[in-house]
């Protein structure tokens, strides 16, 4: 029924078109009539049912591009003769206003009467034959099929929209600009001087002259189609982000860390220990997005979050923390973690990101760096919290020393939920003033603030 209605506006069309075609076509001659307008629309429909049924689309097609070009060239003349005529007019004064003679109701009826509608694009679909599936899907594209969702921070539509289809817009005052500023403030140190010295202060002039000389920011954008991410890349970054997840991507502070014990046990450690007493900083500290990513492989995040676009990147501070897993390893041989860790700051080096990136890591692992830091109590009250049987593996765990100590403690927490354990002992965290923190974790949360 839709195709039959659709064929019937296009034959409405196409002869209300040539029926106009026709009029204008006599009206410049002596044969201006309506039968002879007529005459001239119909020999215009035979010719193109004639070329249609004999010579097929592609005939059509030439044709409407003769015409259109054509048309093109009658609009540009008649355009360029108006203009030199209102020109030579405009000289000689001889500009005439004619007051309107149609007004009112009838105005916008006529003005109605000049609109015509015909959703062309549609007719793409019929043309199977002629033109392969992209040249007749490309029509219909813009028509309804492309939608642009603004938003300013919706963790909801990251985790769902691939990330080929996200754009950042970032708020940035370029380095340029700042120089410049810099420039002429310097050039206006001697004026400034004398002008001090010869007048008293005004303090109501001050705060204009400092937004005179502020920088103006400017807005910058990241397609995520254009960052040099591969197609794993892109695949696990889609699969990997959720609700939760995704915020990393709305953060110029982020911190990446390998599972739920440490982003659970990072911001409390941070607020009661290493910045308990610098409220400044632990706000700041407080704006960084602490997002576990389930496992040890940070290359594609960091990648999407280093690569630079048009002069900036999404992330501005990119801090990870991995542990360095010796005990996976045998004694002596190189970290898992600090080969990662290398890996990183090569990925860095590489986008010209090494200053926005610290990578940290221990020897060990989270549990067994918090039992070697002096926190044994804490950790046993929570290992037996959790395990209350298990007693006897703790103290047989933490009676060993070095590599054993550590292969020992990382085998009795195997089987312990890690976010558990890390609820249980941030309350350990809040409370407790003995409570030792290990040295890579205060360089971490250092290196956020920078």
């Amino acid at each position: 029924m839709a195709s039959i209605v659709l064929a019937f506006a296009f034959i409405v069309s196409v002869a209300y078109y040539l029926n106009l075609f026709g009029a204008f076509g006599v009206s410049l001659t002596e044969l201006d009539d309506q039968f002879h307008a007529k005459l001239l629309t119909t020999a215009v429909f035979t010719l193109i049912l004639f070329t249609g049924l004999t010579r097929g689309f592609s005939a059509l097609e030439r044709m409407e591009q003769v015409s259109v070009c054509l048309k093109l060239m009658i609009i540009a003349g008649l355009l360029l003769g108006l203009m030199v005529h209102f020109g030579e007019a405009t000289g000689r004064g001889a500009l005439q206003f004619d007051a309107p003679r149609v007004t009112g109701w009838a105005s916008l009826t006529l003005m109605a009467g000049l609109i015509v509608t015909v959703q062309g694009f549609e007719t793409s679909r019929y043309l199977g034959s002629t033109y392969d599936a992209r040249m007749r899907i490309h029509p219909n594209v813009p028509a309804g099929n492309l939608q642009v969702v603004v938003a300013t921070h919706s963790p909801n539509l990251s985790a769902w929209v691939p990330n080929r289809n996200l754009v950042f817009v970032k708020s940035i005052v370029s380095e340029t600009e700042e120089t410049e500023e810099t420039q002429a403030d310097e050039d206006d140190v001697h004026s400034d001087i004398e002008s001090q010295i010869s007048a008293a202060p005004q303090s109501d002039a001050e705060p204009q002259a400092q937004t005179e000389h502020a920088p103006r920011p400017e807005s910058r954008c990241i397609p995520l189609s254009k960052l040099d991410l591969s197609d794993e890349e892109r695949r696990k970054i889609d699969r990997y982000l959720d609700v939760t997840k995704s915020a990393f991507l709305f953060g110029a502070r982020v911190f990446l860390v390998e599972g739920i014990a440490e982003a659970l046990l990072l911001p409390a450690i941070a607020k009661h220990h290493v910045l308990k007493d610098r409220p400044a900083d632990f706000r700041i500290f407080r704006s960084a997005v602490f997002v576990p990513i389930d496992g040890v492989d940070f290359q594609p995040y960091a990648k999407a979050l280093l690569s630079p676009y048009n002069g900036v990147r999404i992330a501005e501070r990119l801090v990870i923390v991995t542990d360095g897993d010796a005990q996976s390893v045998d004694d002596g041989a190189e970290l898992p973690g600090q080969n990662r860790k290398d890996k990183l700051e090569e990925l860095a080096t590489s986008n010209s990101a090494s200053e926005n990136l610290d990578v940290y890591i221990n020897t060990y692992s989270l549990e067994t760096e918090l039992v070697n830091a002096g926190n044994q109590a804490e950790m046993k009250d929570v290992y037996l919290d959790l395990h209350s049987r298990s007693e006897d593996k703790w103290n047989a765990a933490v009676a060993l020393t070095g590599y054993e100590k550590a292969k020992a403690v990382q085998k009795i927490f195997k089987d312990t939920p890690k976010g558990d354990f890390a609820q249980l002992l941030a309350e350990k965290v809040i409370k407790s003033e003995r409570f030792q923190v290990p040295q890579y974790l205060i360089d971490a949360i250092e290196a956020v603030l920078k």
